[in-house]
């Protein structure tokens, strides 16, 4: 199968696509020929308006994982443009690089928010979708769920 038709007439989600390991994902999958949600905080439509640019089939959802409404509008968006769903890709996540002694209640509120609420938020409004689409879940972790660090 030639590279760029790996995911033709697939369809994927990217949380935390605006940036980073998040982006790069996003443009593989627009490179194997997918239909690509870029969701993310901010910066989401710009990713999609530079795939779109290259001849992909884009879209940019602005929306805070954390946020159950907001991720359930984000996958409904992408359901009515690109008719379903393929792929969910939970990358979205957050950390403050310094100890944890040193974080703060309200940023433990945050991660937990983001980094695990969020990827349930997603899953939970995505597998309606995958379901029909017999699609599956790719949840992005760091190195540091297997190895610890000091910072």
């Amino acid at each position: 199968m030639s590279e760029s038709q790996a995911f033709a007439g697939r369809t994927v989600l990217v949380t935390g696509g605006a940036k980073g390991i998040g982006r790069a994902t996003a443009e593989l999958f627009a490179r194997e020929g997918a239909a690509v949600a870029v969701l993310d905080r901010e910066c989401a439509d710009s990713v999609a308006g530079a795939l779109q640019q290259s001849g992909h089939r884009a879209l940019g959802l602005i929306a805070d994982v954390a946020d159950p409404a907001a991720v359930a509008r984000a996958l409904e968006n992408c359901e009515d443009t690109f008719g379903g769903l393929d792929v969910l890709v939970n990358n979205a996540g957050i950390h403050f690089a310094r100890a944890i002694d040193q974080y703060k209640d309200a940023e433990i509120d945050r991660i937990l928010a983001v980094n695990l609420k969020g990827a349930l938020y997603g899953v939970r409004s995505a597998l309606p979708l995958l379901r029909r689409s017999r699609g599956c879940i790719v949840s992005v972790s760091s190195m540091t769920g297997l190895v610890g660090q000091d910072r």
